[in-house]
């Protein structure tokens, strides 16, 4: 499929448009994937939603995704919206912060309010498996 980049916040400029080949990555990754890391300004929703045999996959990946309220709005969602799609079909994942070289286990509630009050600051959020 082809995509452009007409998701931008209102107070963003582009200055140029380009037409990129995407193709999903269940459709092009058969090996077994041990981790899985995605840190794609925003479109991270998309991206699972491509992936879901690698994701849910036997043995489970580790996953490992950037997120930020503010581009996450720029594609029409929030970051909790992701979160909340995966732990409803990966139920048993633990819930991990990393910063600066170290993990704190965090839950959802924790999530939703640290997207709250820094919403314009990406967090790498781990889903461990369990």
């Amino acid at each position: 499929c082809d995509w452009s980049s007409d998701v931008c916040s209102s107070d963003l400029r582009v200055a140029d448009e380009y037409l990129v080949k995407t193709v999903r990555l269940d459709d092009v990754v058969c090996e077994p994937v041990r981790l899985y890391k995605l840190d794609i300004e925003g479109a991270e929703w998309s991206a699972m939603q491509g992936s879901q045999r690698i994701l849910f996959s036997d043995p489970p990946p580790h996953v490992l995704i950037e997120l930020n309220p503010r581009t996450c709005q720029s594609f029409g969602h929030h970051p909790l919206e992701v979160v909340d799609w995966f732990l409803a079909r990966a139920p048993r994942r633990r819930l991990h912060l990393l910063r600066r070289r170290r993990r704190q286990p965090v839950d959802r509630d924790a999530l939703a309010q640290l997207f709250e009050q820094k919403q314009n600051k990406s967090h790498n959020v781990w889903f461990e498996p369990a």
